[in-house]
């Protein structure tokens, strides 16, 4: 009787689960991300952070864009040209690509982007139509030899690795100088290159250092380079 008892209990239990994780989608809310928002630019990434927990990735992708916008004080002109891309700070494009790619569980960011962009020949901040092409089709963003239209995008969690964002992408919506190739360059590069341009040579040593490591090149094979004078 007793065990009877038990497992009718734990079938009310059960049922209750179910359709508790029916009526939320089956997964608990992502927490917030351990890195803080940073506030560069009087920019306010609450709205962009709150998009992308509620995996409206549409709307994501086009604040995105708004905000690369404004960083670059270009929202009357509605795209960004090769200087534009270079002045971004390093902060606001790696905030983006951290919430992209933290909410998208590593499926999409610039981060993801680059790596696809190197893997098909790339070079980072090179752009040709070729591989950008190459590109196109391992995205998702090309059918049949065509560029897709930005509506006939893929805006769900079941899109191809490194899908968005896409507002940035050239050939998709042509919005930002060299696509992916400049955007891509400047995420991946900006913190040794504005150490450098500001003379921060202990800085722009160990940001090179973290490149290193991240290709995990072994010490033996790395280019000699000398210590700066301090």
């Amino acid at each position: 009787m007793l065990q009877k008892s038990l497992t009718w209990r734990l079938m009310v239990l059960i049922g209750f689960w179910s359709f508790q994780a029916c009526q939320f989608g089956g997964q608990p809310p992502k927490p917030d991300p351990v890195f803080n928002l940073t506030d560069h630019a009087n920019i306010n990434y609450q709205p962009l952070k709150q998009l992308l927990t509620e995996n409206r990735w549409k709307e994501a992708d086009q604040e995105t864009f708004q905000i690369l916008l404004k960083l670059s004080n270009r929202q009357a002109e509605g795209w960004l040209g090769k200087k534009d891309v270079e002045g971004l700070a390093c902060e606001d494009l790696q905030t983006i690509n951290r919430l992209w790619n933290y909410y998208s569980n590593g499926r999409f960011g610039f981060s993801q982007q680059e790596k696809i962009w190197t893997s098909i020949g790339g070079i980072i901040g090179e752009y040709t139509p070729e591989i950008a092409e190459k590109f196109g089709d391992r995205v998702g963003w090309r059918k049949r030899d065509q560029w897709l239209k930005y509506e006939q995008l893929n805006f769900s969690p079941r899109a191809p690795q490194g899908h968005l964002p896409a507002t940035t992408g050239n050939g998709v919506s042509g919005g930002v100088w060299n696509g992916v190739a400049s955007i891509t360059h400047r995420v991946k590069y900006c913190g040794v290159i504005d150490a450098l341009a500001t003379g921060e040579w202990i800085k722009a040593d160990w940001k090179t250092l973290e490149l290193f490591e991240a290709y995990r090149i072994p010490m033996e094979n790395r280019p000699h380079v000398p210590a700066p004078l301090v």
